[in-house]
């Protein structure tokens, strides 16, 4: 029998062409079986019909002149292409329109390599080992495996990334946490001696969320002369629109810009007498909100950058709205 495998093996070199016998590097004939190494080279014409072993693999492949492919075993056991279940936890409460990461996985159970991929909402990626984030990536047995994605600028909403490796998928949701500080613009409009306070204005917002059946404490986002609006009103993140539940802001009203959207669509006055960063500004408050007379700092509710609390200054006598936000 060993002599016959070495006759065989010999009938084959023999009738190998001779560039290929030149090219053999990776075989060797030893006690009756022939032992094949790993050939890095690419699978080209120049290969056609070579063998070699990938011991991460442990599987024979076979170049057929464009790429390297396993050989089924003689037992005719396919290959395993569903690996050990594997989960992502779930992320809720995370902040808006933020990059999540999951934890790192170890998947195992199967033979490899095998395609590991991402798809969904928030651009989600993954990233193997550690490596850069794609979207699809060769995986081996053993090999970590992680995923990112943006979460979406919207209050109490997921995005979820389908990972699938082989026959495997997991689906990891990422969900926003839900409304904190409501804001709305009061509809009544009213002069600079039509505040009269600063108690007065959260009375204001007080009946006007009454009679638009907006539940809760509410206080006018307001500054006088002796006191800074930002310092009397209580702001959890992300601010949201009362009337919609439509994000704001999602982590500093007076940074000098809203993050996301308007408080309103159409052009709104609004009575601030503050600058941009929600700090009085001295003598645009019509004294104290006593007076028709002078100037008062306003904003515009249709605006996004730092106008929308520090717009311009306007005569105490006109009539303009007030920010409510609930306490």
């Amino acid at each position: 029998m060993r002599n016959s495998l070495r006759l065989a093996a010999v009938v084959l070199l023999a009738l190998a062409p001779l560039s290929a016998q030149a090219q053999e590097t990776s075989g060797s004939f030893t006690e009756g079986s022939i032992r094949f190494g790993y050939d890095n080279r690419t699978c080209d014409a120049s290969l056609e019909g070579s063998l070699r072993y990938v011991s991460a693999s442990a599987k024979v492949e076979v170049c057929d002149g464009v790429d390297w492919g396993e050989i089924a075993s003689a037992n005719g056991a396919s290959t395993d292409t569903t690996p050990d279940v594997f989960t992502f936890t779930d992320l809720t409460n995370h902040s808006l329109g933020a990059i999540a990461l999951s934890e790192t996985l170890n998947i195992i159970g199967f033979d490899g390599p095998l395609i590991a991929e991402v798809s969904g909402s928030g651009t989600p990626q993954i990233s193997v080992n550690g490596g850069a984030f794609v979207t699809a990536a060769s995986i081996n047995p053993g090999d970590t495996l992680r995923v990112r994605l943006t979460s979406s600028t919207s209050v109490s909403t997921a995005h979820v990334a389908a990972v699938t490796v082989g026959t495997v998928t997991d689906n990891w949701s990422v969900t926003t946490k839900a409304g904190q500080t409501q804001i709305f613009f009061t509809i009544p409009q009213f002069t600079g001696a039509g505040i009269g306070s600063l108690a007065n204005a959260d009375t204001i917002c007080q009946t006007d969320a009454a009679n638009r059946s907006f539940a809760g404490t509410w206080k006018a986002i307001l500054s006088d002369e002796t006191t800074n609006a930002k310092d009397r009103v209580t702001i959890v993140y992300p601010v949201i629109r009362a009337t919609d539940g439509l994000t704001v802001d999602t982590a500093n009203l007076f940074d000098g810009s809203l993050d996301t959207n308007k408080v309103n669509v159409s052009s709104v006055g609004v009575w601030t007498g503050s600058t941009a960063d929600g700090v009085l500004s001295a003598g645009d408050t019509c004294s104290n909100w006593t007076s028709t007379a002078g100037n008062g700092r306003e904003g515009n509710a249709a605006i996004i950058d730092s106008r929308w609390f520090n717009n311009n200054t306007f005569s105490c006598a006109l009539a303009f709205s007030l920010y409510c936000v609930d306490q």
